[in-house]
């Protein structure tokens, strides 16, 4: 702790003293603690806006089961209509068992297999050096951190955007993508 320069109060800390700098050193955070409160806001961040976009997917699924309001008749088609809103229901159900699995996966992944230090250890023996504090080994680092990620992600992700693009649009006459087209899109 820094001794308070203008005064002796408080033991000769600065810490709580009104004419010290207003900073708190270091040394005086309790990590353990920190790392709990960061958990706590990633965990219910992501439980929120989980749950919002159930709820929100939930009631659009519910007012999908009206009738079509009399005032758009002759507005739009009867059987048209309809066809939209199955080809709603079928979306809406497709991303809910697609978020709820990503959801699961990725709790999996940070909570029952400590992956997230596991990568970063990954990372770490990959690009070690004898300068701990190299910012361009901090980089590297950092983008291979990410990029592993990314591709895991992009990995876990493909057959659902397979079963997307080629079973449920292709069900409703929505495809026109070849799977040529789908696999150069993926690979850009």
């Amino acid at each position: 702790d820094r001794e308070c320069r203008q005064c002796r109060a408080h033991n000769g800390k600065s810490v709580g003293c009104w004419r010290a700098p207003k900073y708190v050193a270091v040394e005086q955070l309790d990590v353990g603690y920190a790392k709990d409160v960061v958990f706590a806001i990633v965990l219910g961040t992501l439980l929120l806006d989980y749950l919002l976009g159930l709820t929100s997917r939930l009631l659009n699924y519910h007012a999908l089961g009206t009738p079509m309001p009399s005032e758009f008749r002759d507005v739009y088609d009867a059987e048209a209509y309809t066809k939209s809103a199955e080809y709603t229901r079928a979306k809406t159900a497709f991303a809910l068992a697609s978020d709820t699995c990503q959801l699961l996966t990725l709790l999996l992944f940070w909570l029952g297999w400590n992956g997230f230090e596991w990568l970063d250890e990954l990372a770490i023996s990959f690009f070690n050096g004898e300068e701990a504090s190299d910012s361009s080994l901090q980089l590297w680092r950092g983008l291979f951190y990410w990029g592993v990620l990314a591709s895991f992600e992009m990995m876990l992700g493909l057959p659902w955007a397979v079963y997307r693009n080629f079973v449920l649009e292709e069900r409703f006459g929505f495809n026109r993508t070849s799977p040529a087209t789908f696999l150069q899109d993926r690979l850009k």
